[in-house]
């Protein structure tokens, strides 16, 4: 388990996720969530039953080098409700009758700003 990135809490957060496979044109109303993360062993695992926290996802178009895929975020107003500590993300991408979702969970961490 690696922490992807750190933010501060009160700020935005934004994540990008790359189409590794398909067409992303296909994907109809992705949907992403953030939630708590515990440490054990050095393994981040979600909380169980911990309240989820919806993130904004947009298509992003491919670019130069950058593969197409989508821009996951998490609102300053969403993120200064939240605690300090580890937390994990999954998006799901419905493309016609299934379900893709994120294969590994990506994880983050918000901390708070000494100057806040």
């Amino acid at each position: 388990m690696t922490i992807i990135a750190d933010f501060r809490i009160g700020e935005t957060a934004s994540i990008e996720l790359d189409a590794v496979a398909g067409d992303p044109s296909t994907v109809v109303a992705p949907e992403a969530y953030l939630a708590p993360a515990d440490m054990r062993g050095g393994t981040a695992t979600i909380r169980e039953g911990a309240a989820r926290t919806a993130l904004t996802i947009t298509p992003r178009a491919a670019s130069g080098t950058v593969p197409a895929g989508w821009t996951v975020t998490l609102t300053a107003t969403a993120s200064a409700t939240l605690s300090p500590g580890v937390y994990g993300i999954d998006v799901k991408l419905p493309v016609g009758g299934t379900i893709e979702i994120t294969e590994t969970t990506a994880f983050v961490q918000l901390t708070r700003s000494a100057a806040a």
